[in-house]
């Protein structure tokens, strides 16, 4: 049975009124709702995207099912990341490098800004700088989190292990059911769903040593891992 199956069915185990209170379409949307979560903050879903470098490129579209950046690095032949990892920056910072930073070209990329947040369709983007003058087989591989953007298909054809359901879906699924009706029940599942996200991450998360980054909080400060 897929995770949606598996996890509806034990929501109607625990609640037998649940038929007449949840549709399976509710409580489907509520279960990939968790998931979304779940995957962002347990980081259990690691990921590899590779994107080839244009002549004058400096933006571009990032997928819809990326939840967060770990790192970014880059090639020169397109195939063994090894030539150099892309720090975190902003746009303060690059004013205060370089004043013509928005035409400056180079021979690779050292920085990337992340535009708006991951996961929005067409509008998530990440800047590269210095963007290629002459683009080859150039590329950058974005490691990130990963999550299912849409309650579709793909989604409801996912496999997670019970010990998984048990200790974060379930209680997580729960206490948002509950959230509006009885703040008492949604304080005992949440409390639930906290203790089994912390076993979770501890057995499944940090698959990449550098974690999530600076950039989560802001960024380098002015000074920091900049270009001389």
């Amino acid at each position: 049975m897929s995770l949606v199956d598996e996890v509806r069915a034990k929501i109607r185990r625990l609640a037998p009124d649940s038929t007449t209170r949840w549709t399976d379409a509710q409580l489907n949307e509520q279960i990939h709702l968790a998931d979304c979560l779940i995957r962002e903050e347990g980081q259990t879903t690691w990921q590899t995207i590779d994107i080839s470098l244009l002549d004058e490129g400096m933006y571009y579209t990032l997928p819809s099912n990326i939840i967060a950046i770990g790192s970014v690095e880059f090639s020169l032949d397109g195939v063994t990341f090894d030539d150099g990892v892309l720090e975190p920056t902003t746009y303060r910072i690059l004013d205060d490098l370089s004043r013509t930073w928005r035409d400056d070209r180079g021979t690779q990329p050292y920085h990337y800004i992340l535009l708006s947040a991951p996961g929005i369709y067409s509008v998530s983007k990440i800047m590269i700088w210095r963007p290629m003058a002459d683009a080859t087989a150039e590329a950058i591989r974005i490691n990130c989190l990963a999550c299912y953007p849409r309650n579709d298909a793909a989604f409801q054809a996912v496999s997670v292990p019970q010990v998984i359901q048990e200790e974060v879906y379930v209680p997580l699924v729960m206490a948002q059911l509950h959230a509006a009706i009885d703040q008492s029940v949604f304080q005992l599942y949440w409390n639930d769903y906290r203790s089994g996200m912390n076993r979770v991450r501890s057995r499944y998360g940090h698959r990449y040593a550098e974690g999530l980054g600076a950039f989560r909080s802001g960024g380098p400060t002015l000074g920091e891992r900049y270009l001389p």
